[in-house]
């Protein structure tokens, strides 16, 4: 993980962002009173070093729980910004199940139930 610490503050506030699987990148931005998830998206610089990717329509969190935008930021909090799935959940899962079970004879998985 990159962490680049911008204006840090004991009343900073993370944000997080992953521009690829296996990367992401925290900063800490300062909080300013009555602050909103876009400011301090702006203020962390990651627009600007990931141009190509739509900030502006992203799906944001504070700690896991998406927000709006424009939902107030209290200090200490932690602003993620999540990128589009690329496949769904459950079917990669069964493309890994497909893929580990390759070979293995069938009904070599787990016993039948009595």
């Amino acid at each position: 993980m990159v962490k680049a610490n911008s204006l840090v503050d004991a009343s900073g506030v993370e944000v997080v962002f992953s521009p690829a699987p296996g990367r992401a990148e925290q900063v800490t931005v300062k909080l300013t009173p009555g602050a909103n998830v876009a400011a301090l998206i702006d203020a962390s610089g990651l627009p600007t070093r990931y141009p190509a990717f739509d900030f502006a329509r992203a799906q944001v969190g504070i700690w896991g729980k998406l927000v709006p935008l424009d939902t107030l930021v209290r200090a200490h909090d932690r602003i993620e910004i999540y990128r589009p799935l690329m496949v769904d959940p459950k079917v990669a899962r069964a493309r890994r199940a497909q893929k580990k079970n390759k070979g293995k004879p069938a009904g070599a998985g787990n016993p039948p139930a009595p």
